[in-house]
C-alpha cells in the first residue's frame, strides 16, 4: 500500500505541476495582452489629445484675433469721439472699381486736419494717419491684424461696424457719445 500510495502522491503532484505551468502560461498572455492593449490605448489618447488641442489652439487664434479687431474700433472710436470727428466713407478705386469702406476719424494739429483710416485691403485690418491733403492709396496704410472683409455704416449717431474673418462675422454697434 505504500508503494500505491506514493505513486497516487507522485501522481498527483505531476497534476499540479502540470495545472501550475498552464496557469503561468495564461497567467502570462494574460499579462502581455493587457500591456499590449494600455499601449495601444495610451497611444489612441494621445493623438485624440493632439487633435483636440490643435483645435482648441486653431479657435483661440480666431477669437484672439476678433478681439484685437473689435478692441481696437472700440478703443479708437473712443479716444477719438467728439463732434464731427468719426464718420463713415467709402473709397473707390477708379481702375478697377474696387470699392473700400473705411471708419475715419478726423483730427486737427495746429490748423491742419489730419485723418486716420481704418478699411480692410488684402485681408488684413489697415490703418491710414495722414494728412487731410493727401490722396487715398490703400497700400499707404499699416497692418493691425487680419481680416477679410468690413462693413461700416452710420445712422443717427450709432456705428455699425461688421468684421469677418474665415467666414465668421462679428458685429460692433457704438452710440457716440458726443452726437
Amino acid at each position: 500500500m505504500n508503494k500505491a500510495a506514493e505513486k497516487r502522491r507522485a501522481f498527483g503532484k505531476q497534476l499540479r505541476d502540470a495545472a501550475t505551468a498552464r496557469n503561468q502560461s495564461i497567467t502570462g498572455i494574460f499579462v502581455f495582452v493587457l500591456l499590449g492593449l494600455f499601449a495601444i490605448m495610451s497611444t489612441l489618447m494621445v493623438l485624440l489629445s493632439a487633435q483636440m488641442y490643435r483645435s482648441t489652439v486653431s479657435v483661440a487664434d480666431q477669437t484672439g484675433e476678433f478681439r484685437i479687431q473689435l478692441s481696437y474700433l472700440r478703443s479708437m472710436v473712443r479716444g477719438m469721439d467728439s463732434t464731427d470727428n468719426v464718420r463713415v466713407d467709402t473709397w473707390t478705386d477708379e481702375e478697377s472699381g474696387e470699392s473700400i469702406p473705411m471708419v475715419v476719424f478726423v483730427e486737427d494739429y495746429d490748423g491742419d486736419e489730419y485723418l486716420t483710416q481704418v478699411y480692410v485691403y488684402n485681408g488684413q485690418l489697415m490703418e491710414r494717419f495722414t494728412e487731410a491733403i493727401y490722396a487715398f492709396d490703400p497700400e499707404d496704410g499699416e497692418t493691425i491684424c487680419r481680416a477679410d472683409s468690413m462693413q461700416a455704416a452710420m445712422e443717427n449717431g450709432l456705428l455699425r461696424v461688421r468684421l469677418e474673418l474665415d467666414g465668421q462675422a462679428h458685429d460692433v454697434c457704438m452710440a457716440l457719445r458726443s452726437e
